[in-house]
């Protein structure tokens, strides 16, 4: 690791291992500067770890805040502050219309003319994940083109190893779907009802009371909260994976399907704008119509019955993975905060 003095990031978000070379732990930090006890109890609420990242980020060019856990309260927090100096990693907004047309009118309308405003005068940099959201960050927030840069996920590199085996030689006839977020399990049973392949799903505690109504007949083996290790287990035992989606018009799935083409297992996805630039119709997955439960069947079905085809996808995908790795995304995310850093000292 490098010294303190050439870490101009304080970075609240799990990127700092793999930029280690110019960001700085934030827990870390903080535990050093005012006790592991002290330190822990501010943590753990998210105002408090907000405001101590403001006050230690002082020793810092930047701060990387994480967006998901206290995103827009250190926004404002920095822009009453008169604080220019976040930059925001893989940034997901929330999917408004799931909550209803009046509370998402409302959320919008706070959006523009107050977290907006607040956005505007404290972050330098907000990497997303597709140049859709880049369109829709600058009409939500009023936020400026150059203020948002997209560094898309990369579809390969995070395993080390990797080896590809035949589908059609070692594959069990099941079809596995998983998932915590953007889960379209509606449509998947009702496409399961097409088809007399085997279906395993993994979902979220929040969503095992949806997924139990919807297998009311056991058409489906259902696991719920397994470990990573379990998940990864049944993923490289299945025939397919469905990446089954709904339109959210926001970044969802790339991890799914990075996961299955690093297993060697090909997907049969829903062609959802969150996936635009990752799913390539016929390399690296299958594109299906999202919400239509006969589409979906009939592209599993299809897919069951042609081993050769299966193999021909999972070395597609992993090919057009390659182009752009884990360690090309972090280089790709190292220069543009060197970009930032010149640009501050100049």
């Amino acid at each position: 690791m490098s010294s303190l003095n050439n870490r101009q990031i304080l970075c609240d978000f799990w990127y700092f291992r793999e930029l280690d070379d110019i960001a700085f732990p934030f827990e870390k930090y903080a535990e050093e500067k005012i006790g592991p006890r002290f330190a822990r109890f501010l943590l753990r609420v998210s105002v408090l770890r907000a405001l101590l990242l403001i006050w230690l980020g002082r020793d810092f060019t930047l701060i990387a805040p994480n967006w998901y856990r206290y995103g827009r309260l250190i926004c404002v927090l920095q822009a009453i502050l008169r604080n220019r100096n976040i930059v925001i990693f893989e940034c997901i907004d929330i999917d408004v219309w799931k909550k209803g047309p009046i509370i998402a009118a409302a959320i919008l309308f706070v959006d523009k003319y107050f977290i907006g405003p607040c956005m505007r005068a404290s972050v330098l940099t907000v990497q997303v994940m597709t140049n859709r959201e880049r369109q829709i960050f600058v009409e939500r927030y009023g936020l400026p083109e150059d203020v948002l840069q997209t560094v898309p996920w990369p579809l390969s590199g995070w395993r080390d190893g990797e080896v590809h085996t035949p589908a059609s030689a070692t594959r069990d006839r099941y079809v596995l779907a998983s998932g915590r977020s953007g889960c379209d399990w509606k449509t998947l049973f009702e496409a399961a009802q097409f088809g007399n392949w085997p279906l395993m799903v993994v979902c979220s505690s929040k969503d095992l009371a949806r997924v139990t109504a919807l297998n009311k007949n056991g058409r489906a083996i259902v696991f719920s909260e397994i470990a990573v290790v379990e998940h990864e287990k049944l993923l490289a035992g299945a025939a397919i994976y469905a990446l089954c989606l709904k339109e959210s018009s926001k970044s969802t799935g790339q991890a799914r399907l990075s996961a299955s083409i690093a297993a060697g297992v090909p997907v049969v996805a829903s062609d959802v704008l969150g996936l635009e630039g990752y799913l390539i119709d016929g390399v690296t997955a299958i594109a299906v119509e999202a919400g239509h439960p006969a589409s979906l069947a009939r592209a599993i079905e299809n897919l069951m019955n042609e081993p050769e085809r299966r193999n021909a996808l999972t070395v597609a995908a992993k090919q057009y993975a390659a182009k752009f790795t884990k360690q090309d995304y972090f280089s790709a995310l190292r220069k543009l905060l060197s970009r930032r850093l010149e640009t501050n000292r100049r």
